[in-house]
């Protein structure tokens, strides 16, 4: 049937390729932005403090917290197991010998490592953000820096922006593009702190603050005695201090005068939908084209029935018919998206490559290519067969 009727075949197998291609690019697209930040060990017990602040009768939500957040936490919640504090996007000027570099990175405390899963190459988690001249850099950075002795950073020294000298005691893999926190190159807080009194103080707000709580822990209970940390030691009335799930913020982080309001997820929803939309339109083209031939089928359908078809093995030969069309529209679709893959990276911002497309995203697509087949040839295997 394919290929005595090309002009047919071509017009629904080219329409269905199309939709899928579409739908595989959005899904791509919303695997990657639902995944951010999910592949830290105990990722759901990790918590970043948020504050919400009130003036003119306003709210407004900031992530930034003094230093004392993360101290007094530790020591007045016992279902607190480990805080953090960081200071992020920063950038440094790395001198290595005669060689200068503009590296992304921050100070962070001497736990962020047992906190967060970036795995090291060399050095130790545990202590290799201990002591001011300590610092860590990506396997990535190392490279640039040490070309082929990159394995031999751990010990060897550079200067930060032409200042101070620290020594590398860590290299660590290459931070994933999934994950909200990026850096090259991580100093210790303390560092940062020692340069200037104030940084330290309860209302210097310019830090990240994370913790990780026991298993078991009720965080609508613990955000009860926690809001009023910072009123209570910072001699004010107008903060109140709450935890927010780190594996959420990612989609969730747009506050309304002090209410959950959204965030990326609103684009996620939007664009799956659009995706859905999308497959019902190609689903409902392949019906409307395949019915529309049920006059030329007529005299085919009449001899089966006359020769001992029964309603529903005609029905199982017509919805074959269309998953096996739907299936050559899903291979035509595969390498649509294989060839237009970095155009849709550089529309996206992504780095999406064939090798790096994980089972779960293959699976998906393969259901949705059978789903697409029998959806879209239910109507007709009935309407035929019922001629």
């Amino acid at each position: 049937n394919l290929l005595r009727k090309k002009v047919y075949s071509g017009i629904n197998i080219l329409g269905l390729s199309i939709g899928l291609a579409c739908s595989f690019f959005i899904l791509l697209w919303v695997i990657d932005e639902t995944g951010y930040d999910k592949f830290h060990a105990n990722g759901d017990r990790l918590y970043q403090a948020f504050r919400h602040m009130t003036a003119g009768g306003q709210t407004y939500t900031m992530k930034s917290q003094p230093r004392g957040i993360a101290d007094e936490m530790k020591v007045e919640f016992p279902e607190v197991e480990e805080t953090v504090i960081t200071f992020f996007d920063q950038e440094f000027v790395v001198t290595n010998g005669e060689n200068n570099y503009r590296e992304k990175g921050g100070f962070v405390g001497e736990t962020f490592f047992k906190m967060f899963s970036f795995p090291f190459i060399h050095g130790d988690a545990d202590t290799a953000l201990k002591g001011l001249t300590s610092a860590v850099i990506t396997e990535r950075t190392a490279r640039k820096m040490f070309g082929d002795n990159w394995r031999k950073a751990v010990g060897r020294t550079i200067t930060i922006d032409h200042k101070k000298d620290f020594t590398i005691t860590g290299v660590v893999r290459d931070v994933p593009e999934n994950s909200s926190i990026q850096f090259d190159v991580l100093l210790p807080v303390e560092e940062w702190f020692a340069r200037e009194e104030r940084f330290g103080e309860w209302w210097f707000m310019a830090y990240g603050v994370y913790a990780r709580l026991k298993e078991g822990t009720s965080l609508e209970e613990f955000n009860a005695k926690f809001s009023d940390i910072f009123n209570r030691h910072a001699d004010a009335d107008n903060h109140e201090i709450f935890l927010q799930p780190y594996e959420d913020i990612y989609l969730h982080s747009f506050y309304r005068d002090g209410e959950l309001a959204g965030g990326r997820i609103e684009y996620v929803r939007i664009l799956t939908g659009v995706a859905i939309f999308i497959l019902l339109i190609a689903c409902i083209n392949f019906m409307n084209l395949t019915t529309a031939r049920s006059s030329q089928r007529a005299k085919e359908i009449g001899v089966r029935k006359v020769i001992g078809a029964e309603k529903q093995s005609l029905m199982a030969q017509f919805i074959t018919e269309s998953v096996g069309m739907s299936l050559v529209a899903f291979l035509l679709a595969c390498g649509l998206v294989a060839t237009l893959l970095p155009v849709f990276n550089h529309l996206t911002g992504k780095n999406f490559t064939p090798g790096n497309v994980d089972g779960t995203f293959i699976l998906i697509i393969v259901g949705i290519a059978l789903m697409v087949g029998i959806v879209s040839g239910s109507y007709p295997a009935l309407y035929l067969s019922s001629l």
